[in-house]
């Protein structure tokens, strides 16, 4: 295997390891009420990551062999699918806290309406 291999590959773990620290931090802030601003914060920080180890993994594509593909986009695309399940999870957080805020804004605003 060649330094640039070896070098691309090392860093394709370390990207990837990144990535599911923070699909770990995403499933607690998920499970947190009000943490609308955290759970932006990381969808925001995971997008970033997925980006750098997709270029990552393109890079490696070119330095491996025809054999090897295969089996390298096969645990690249399994890391794919689960960040794509955590991103719709947050967009539905994301959209049913924003709902919720929204309505209880409302809510306020109109109570204070009819007490004065």
């Amino acid at each position: 295997m060649s330094k640039e291999l070896e070098g691309v590959k090392k860093k394709r773990r370390f990207m990837r390891k990144s990535v599911t620290d923070s699909l770990k931090l995403i499933d607690e802030g998920l499970a947190e009420e009000n943490s609308h601003a955290r759970v932006q914060v990381l969808k925001d920080n995971i997008l970033s990551k997925w980006n750098d180890l997709t270029e990552v993994q393109a890079s490696l594509s070119i330095c491996l062999e025809d054999s090897e593909i295969d089996s390298e986009c096969a645990a690249h695309n399994e890391c794919e699918m689960r960040v794509m399940d955590f991103m719709a999870r947050i967009t539905k957080y994301l959209s049913v806290n924003t709902h919720a805020e929204n309505s209880n804004g409302s809510n306020e605003s109109g109570s204070s309406l009819g007490s004065t």
